[in-house]
């Protein structure tokens, strides 16, 4: 399921985060450390991504719980009625904002990948290729069905030469560079669903 720590994603040192394995969307590709600063100019953790589409559903989200929240004690079936359709515009729009990642014309030179470890601090996954340690990597990642989808920056912080059934692989493990606080909510509300669907699925199966 999830570890509490994630040392292998060079995060020792730094507070802990929960890591999910999970089958995600990933596209990556090797860039330089001018690339990335150039990037990330004028950026900080806290801006804000005003025009984000992710962003504005989730603002709505917001004031629709409040509503919701407003008139449960007065009608509870109004209230149960929001908040079913709002579990299902959720829906729609996960699967529209999936296709719509996946859609993004590429450069021809990133490589995708699907089963990863993720948490707030990092990634780690598959690689036919091996990396240097402080090698940089240009990040695109996106979950069929959750509203998640970001593009971000990651320093590679471990490479270990891997076999299996004969087959050679590496498995790569980066640290998020400079990460924005809202993408770094989106992860930890994604793990903890994730987390949540996981246990109730246990206690079914039981």
């Amino acid at each position: 399921m999830s570890n509490k720590s994630d040392e292998d994603l060079g995060t020792a040192g730094r507070r802990s985060f929960f890591r999910l394995h999970d089958r995600i969307y990933v596209e990556y590709r090797a860039v330089s450390k001018e690339e990335v600063d150039k990037a990330l100019a004028g950026r900080t953790p806290s801006t804000p991504p005003r025009d984000d589409f992710n962003h504005q559903l989730d603002l709505l989200s917001t004031q629709l719980h409040t509503l919701t929240s407003s008139i449960r004690s007065e009608d509870p079936a109004i209230a149960q009625y929001l908040e079913v359709l709002n579990r299902k515009v959720d829906l729609l729009a996960g699967v529209v904002f999936f296709d719509r990642f996946r859609n993004v014309p590429g450069d021809g030179k990133r490589i995708r990948t699907t089963t990863v470890d993720i948490s707030e601090g990092g990634i780690s996954f598959n690689s036919r290729t091996p990396r240097n340690l402080g090698d940089y990597l240009d990040l695109r990642l996106a979950i069929v069905g959750a509203r998640l989808g970001l593009r971000t920056f990651g320093k590679v912080v471990q490479c270990i030469e891997k076999t299996h059934d004969g087959t050679t692989y590496h498995r790569l493990g980066a640290e998020f560079v400079m990460m924005q606080e809202y993408d770094r909510r989106q992860i930890a509300r994604f793990i903890m669903d994730r987390q949540r669907e996981r246990i109730q699925q246990e206690k079914t199966d039981v």
